[in-house]
């Protein structure tokens, strides 16, 4: 029999599937309202940029509320901004509901993980763990082929009440899922549990800024992956249908990746694969324009959906272990912070860097940015040991 906690895993399933199934098309509806480049721009930024304001206060606040209701009350905040993504017939009103609808899944993203890093302890909470990123990474490569198959065969319309219903699905098993109790905010002068003290803990410990630091360099690379990579493949002569293959060994690499982590975890240590995984990332990013040969290109693909794939939950798993379960929310919070602020950066940073020196000498220059990082959170692992 399946325990409760698989509730999660499966709610987290169908979140990414239904996140990764709007996002690609929710671009093509506001071009059809007739909206510019810009306003594309602006759009697609507002989700993320409320994101990272609100990241920090939202996880501090998860840690004084009951985390199974704020799950399911932001899944039905999910469903219904989702559902109405198809009725705004104008670009102003449709962006207002992707803003709405980007605060309600990161509400849901900031849950979902808070929630499962208190799945009890040792190889229990491992194995939850375990089953947590392999129904993520599922989500993640199917979302896309799911929207794609809605949106051409019966428009976007369609495509939101597709996501909507999965929504509901999702509520339903978090519904069922064991309930987190809201941690204690202390009383008294002397048990006050201020803000101020709870951020300063978390920056102090060496073990959460290196989450906070490898959550950049992945969330960068991911980015970069669906912006400037398929642009310079492009560029140098790669086919459409190479450059969609290439995308997809990262994608299935990544998956791969996650159903022989846990193994690898307790064979090498969660902080060893962080690192390796990291500069992995980072070595596909460098290896790409210099790979003339197309199998040169298949390696640096497999590099980069190796060290995608082992980061983003080892990095969950590293707050699971490494924080305590009052501050628990605040830390999933930062990550999050860690998350959009790569989410922002890394257009700017790229796009100004490939504008001086040209798009295929920018991988490596910001693959130099993110090396620095790297080394930087190898050291405060190696304090944390």
């Amino acid at each position: 029999m399946l325990s409760r906690w698989a509730l999660v895993s499966a709610a987290t399933l169908l979140y990414w599937v239904v996140t990764q199934a709007v996002r690609p098309f929710v671009s093509l509806r506001l071009q059809d309202l007739g909206a510019d480049d810009l306003t594309l721009g602006v759009a697609i930024a507002g989700a993320s940029i409320a994101g990272l304001l609100l990241a920090i206060p939202s996880g501090r606040l998860l840690d004084r509320l009951p985390q199974r209701e704020v799950l399911v009350a932001s899944l039905l905040g999910l469903a219904v901004t989702t559902a109405c993504l198809a009725l705004p017939e104008s670009v102003p009103l449709l962006v207002l509901v992707m803003i709405l609808n980007g605060v309600f899944a990161m509400w849901v993203w900031l849950a979902q993980q808070s929630i499962i890093t208190h799945a009890g302890s040792g190889p229990f909470r491992d194995r939850q763990l375990g089953l947590f990123s392999l129904a993520w990474g599922i989500g993640l490569a199917a979302g896309p082929s799911v929207g794609a198959v809605a949106y051409d065969s019966a428009g976007f319309g369609a495509l939101c009440a597709v996501c909507t219903v999965l929504c509901l699905a999702a509520t339903a098993a978090a519904a069922g899922a064991p309930s987190v109790a809201a941690a204690s905010a202390g009383t008294g002068a002397a048990g006050e549990d201020t803000f101020r003290g709870s951020l300063g803990r978390s920056l102090a410990n060496p073990v959460l800024v290196s989450v906070l630091l490898a959550s950049f360099v992945n969330i960068y690379v991911q980015s970069l992956r669906v912006s400037f990579y398929p642009v310079y493949l492009e560029r140098a002569g790669v086919s459409v249908f190479r450059i969609g293959l290439l995308l997809s060994l990262i994608g299935l690499s990544s998956l791969v990746v996650r159903a022989v982590l846990p193994a690898a975890t307790r064979r090498f240590g969660e902080f060893r694969l962080l690192l390796w995984s990291t500069w992995l990332a980072i070595g596909g990013v460098v290896l790409t324009p210099f790979a003339p040969q197309f199998a040169t290109l298949v390696l640096g693909a497999l590099l980069i959906g190796v060290g995608l794939g082992a980061n983003a939950p080892i990095t969950v798993t590293m707050v699971a272990h490494h924080s305590e379960a009052r501050e628990r929310g605040l830390a999933v919070g930062l990550r999050m912070v860690a998350n959009r602020s790569a989410q922002v950066a890394q257009p700017l940073l790229f796009g100004g860097i490939a504008s001086v020196v040209g798009l295929g000498l920018a991988f490596p220059a910001s693959a130099a940015v993110l090396a620095g990082l790297t080394v930087w959170m190898g050291l405060r692992l190696r304090r944390a040991r």
